[in-house]
C-alpha cells in the first residue's frame, strides 16, 4: 500500500520527542512501547481517527491526559 501511494506516513518522531517522552514516562508501569506512544500521539494529532488494535493496553492509554482513545478491534467492537 505504501508503494502504491495508498498509505502515507508523515509522522516524524524526532519532531515529537517531548510528547513521546511524556507518554512513555506516564505509562512506564504498563509498560508502553515506543510504537504505542507513537500511536497515542498520532491519535492526539488526529482526533477524528480511530485506532485499530488488538492490544488491550489501548483501553488504559489516554490522549491529552484524560480522553479515551476511540478504538476498533478486529471483532468490530468500538470502545
Amino acid at each position: 500500500m505504501i508503494e502504491r501511494g495508498v498509505l502515507q506516513s508523515r509522522f516524524e518522531s524526532a519532531d515529537e520527542t517531548q510528547p513521546l517522552r511524556t507518554l512513555l514516562e506516564r505509562y512506564q508501569d504498563v509498560p508502553m512501547s515506543f510504537a504505542d506512544a507513537c500511536v497515542v500521539r498520532l491519535s492526539e494529532l488526529h482526533p477524528r481517527a480511530k485506532v485499530w488494535t488488538t492490544d488491550s493496553d489501548f483501553t488504559v492509554y489516554r490522549r491529552n491526559r484524560r480522553s479515551p482513545i476511540p478504538l476498533l478491534t478486529p471483532q468490530g467492537t468500538e470502545f
